[in-house]
């Protein structure tokens, strides 16, 4: 299927929005029964095997038990999970997150069905007995999955497989975190460092909410940690304003070390010459040799979070020493190419990193520090801040502290940088091959605007009425214009968006020029169509007006993506 082309539509009779609400809560149904079967894998099949296996502290973290036999458990844990993929599905390694995106940006959003059930075993096997990874990387890739295999079977366009695959990635995390609006917002967050997607949400947040609902029917209702009693006005204090900075410089600082440790040791065990299988075999030795160091760095390590949202104090220099030993473990567990997530580690480090500067400061706020932690470094090492601050008071319902969080969010992104733990990101939506891809754009490079655009153009003037422009509306089906003063300069845009803001009793009074949008995007004929649709896809824009020049501002033209799509189909065409 060419770029753009359109699949072969299953003929349903059902208009769109009742075909996405079916097939939202059939992908919700399905991303949460997976979600549920994951993490009771994790939480009781395979840690009673650890258990047998002589890796008590797993199960009942008893830290007097002898640790020496969690390091060949580890390994071994590791070679499993290597085997699994290997075998049966090479792109489940790693972290799963990072392979959806790539998906989404350059195959078309096509993950193989296959992945769903075999991320989900080898994984399990991975974090259940030891090492050090989370469950949201394999449910979003398991999600993806399933939404690629339901857009299969429907014969979709790639547009529409492309939604149920961020579907799949919301039911996914929405039913192991147990946090819908949070997951509906990751999943349109996650492609990008700085965007997100525009595309209708509908299934994405029906997906979202029926898994959490099958979660919740399978699981219980029980948040991921304890809620603590933490007061707003307590951490709204001045005396506070000293520890948020705190926290937003430290976690902004663990999330650069993260993600350089976590690709400098992914890049050491891909140069090195050890056949693959067997690099999650010794990057889980690895893992366990600093688990036996540290044994809260084994699994999932939420209890070591829990402990301290409950008051629980180890002390600033072991809470810190902990988080740098949990970027160790989880870089070797899930960097050699084992099977696992990071954002579960991620919440541990930020968690850890969080409470630790509280202590330092000798502040009460340790739990809320905590959380803050957990938010910032979520948003800094993932670049999700919004998913990052709604998932947390979702997991935590610590709401009261959304506010100080915030501040803590801007301050670690700034402090981190450009670092972000998924390497397939692209920057905004106009950066991704999936919107502009590099054969559409080479073509498009070939047009310049003069050669495309419509010059017979309907406008409107600025002392015309919004029931003027109404009316024009319903004539010529268009559903803007551009506004130009009597010198034929363009002054400004109205569409049907302006004139929805006011109530139809006024369409009569209110004039174009008072309802228009100034802040014009403009085309010039010598521009190229490349240089066109990016402007139109960046300002999501349905319609650019062609100007003599930028200086004179004199309406020559207008050009619309649909003008641009009959031009590369044209070209297209010639050129085959």
């Amino acid at each position: 299927m060419r770029p753009g082309g359109a699949g072969v539509r299953l003929k349903t009779g059902l208009r769109d929005i009742e075909l996405w609400i079916i097939l939202g809560a059939l992908i919700g149904l399905l991303s949460g029964l997976a979600g549920a079967s994951l993490t009771i894998l994790i939480e009781d099949l395979y840690p009673r095997l650890a258990g047998r296996l002589g890796g008590e502290v797993l199960v009942n973290k008893d830290l007097s038990t002898s640790l020496l036999p969690v390091i060949p458990l580890m390994a071994l844990g590791g070679l499993a999970s290597g085997l699994i993929t290997w075998l049966f599905a090479p792109e489940a390694e790693g972290h799963g997150t990072d392979q959806v995106i790539e998906a989404i940006h350059k195959r078309k959003a096509e993950v193989r069905a296959r992945v769903a059930v075999w991320k989900i075993i080898a994984s399990s096997i991975l974090i259940g007995t030891g090492g050090s990874a989370g469950k949201e990387g394999p449910i979003a890739q398991s999600g993806a999955g399933i939404g690629s295999l339901i857009a299969g079977l429907m014969r979709l366009t790639r547009v529409e497989r492309r939604l149920l695959v961020l579907a799949g990635v919301a039911g996914g995390i929405s039913s192991v975190f147990k946090a819908p609006l949070g997951a509906v917002i990751f999943s349109l967050e996650v492609p990008y460092k700085r965007d997100v997607e525009s595309e209708t949400i509908t299934p994405i947040a029906v997906s979202s909410i029926t898994a959490y609902l099958v979660s919740l029917a399978i699981l219980g209702g029980e948040t991921i940690f304890p809620v603590p009693a933490v007061e707003p006005g307590e951490v709204l204090r001045p005396g506070t304003i000293t520890l948020l900075l705190g926290i937003g410089v430290l976690t902004g600082l663990m999330a650069r070390v993260f993600v350089r440790t976590f690709y400098w040791v992914a890049g050491t065990f891909d140069k090195a010459g050890i056949p693959k299988p067997l690099k999650p075999a010794l990057g889980g030795l690895l893992a366990g040799v600093v688990a036996f160091i540290f044994p809260g760095v084994m699994g999932q390590s939420y209890w070591i979070v829990s402990d301290i949202l409950e008051g629980v104090s180890y002390g600033a220099t072991v809470l810190v020493a902990v988080s740098l030993a949990k970027i160790a473990a989880t870089s070797f567990s899930v960097g050699s190419g084992g099977s696992g997530g990071v954002f579960g580690p991620s919440i541990v480090i930020g968690s850890l990193s969080g409470a630790g500067i509280a202590l330092a400061f000798g502040s009460n706020l340790y739990p809320a520090a905590a959380i803050i932690g957990m938010v910032s470094f979520l948003a800094a090492a993932g670049k999700v801040p919004l998913a990052a601050v709604v998932m947390t008071a979702e997991m935590t319902r610590g709401y009261a502290l959304v506010a100080p969080a915030i501040g803590a969010v801007g301050l670690s992104m700034l402090v981190a940088g450009g670092d972000s733990i998924y390497r397939s990101q692209v920057d905004t939506r106009i950066d991704s091959p999936f919107y502009l891809g590099m054969e559409l754009r080479e073509i498009l490079r070939k047009v310049r605007v003069r050669q495309v655009m419509t010059t017979k153009v309907v406008t409107v003037r600025p002392d015309d009425t919004l029931l003027d422009v109404l009316r024009l509306i319903g004539k010529t089906g268009h559903r803007g214009f551009p506004v130009v003063d009597e010198a034929g300069r363009v002054v400004g845009m109205i569409t049907e968006r302006d004139i929805a803001r006011y109530p139809r009793t006024r369409l009569e009074e209110v004039r174009v020029g008072d309802a228009m949008t100034r802040n014009l995007v403009v085309a010039t004929p010598d521009e190229t169509l490349d240089d066109a649709m990016t402007k139109i896809i960046r300002y999501t824009i349905g319609r650019l007006p062609v100007v003599e020049s930028t200086e004179s501002m004199k309406l020559v033209g207008i050009v619309t993506p649909r003008d641009i799509l009959r031009a590369y189909k044209a070209l297209e065409a010639v050129i085959e």
